[in-house]
């Protein structure tokens, strides 16, 4: 018996769960086309702290995104010091990812 109260607990969980993605996906989306309407498009600035998230945030943002990598490609993250021209992309970026 306590196995289907926990199923059953889990059925309505993850039903009230998909309700609320839902609820936030179309208020997002009537955001989004409200931007739109009086916004132009640009792109986000973005920085990605290294390589996968880069990669990820790439493929993600599409040609919405502008992502630059803070630490290069084939350098270690933990041997990795940052440039003042580094530090300051960082700051003006719209958003940075690590």
């Amino acid at each position: 018996m306590p196995v289907l109260a926990v199923y059953i607990s889990l059925m309505v969980q993850a039903s009230v769960n998909q309700t609320v993605i839902e609820n936030m996906s179309n208020q997002l989306l009537r955001t989004s086309n409200a931007t739109a309407l009086t916004k132009p498009a640009s792109r986000l600035n973005i920085v990605a702290s290294f390589y996968p998230i880069f990669e990820f945030v790439k493929q993600v943002g599409g040609d919405r995104v502008a992502v630059t990598s803070l630490i290069p490609v084939g350098v270690e993250p933990h041997d990795f010091g940052p440039t003042i021209q580094q530090i300051q992309n960082a700051e003006s970026a719209d958003i940075v990812f690590f």
